[in-house]
């Protein structure tokens, strides 16, 4: 991958940590997918998609969406 490549990835990382900080979890875990489609070994993407797993089934169990 160029430099121009991993920059774009890099970009979606960062837009999806502040969508989590925000809690706005589904869009950073649309950014996050985005990411590992390209770079399926972006570690810090596959925890946060992990995190985010976490807190949805916390979410559905409790009957927020």
């Amino acid at each position: 991958m160029d430099a121009a490549g991993q920059r774009q990835i890099d970009q979606y990382y960062e837009q999806g940590l502040l969508k989590y900080r925000q809690r706005k979890f589904v869009q950073a875990r649309d950014l996050w997918r985005m990411v590992l489609k390209q770079d399926p070994e972006y570690k810090d993407a596959q925890r946060g998609l992990e995190r985010i797993k976490a807190i949805i089934n916390v979410f559905e169990k409790r009957g927020i969406k």
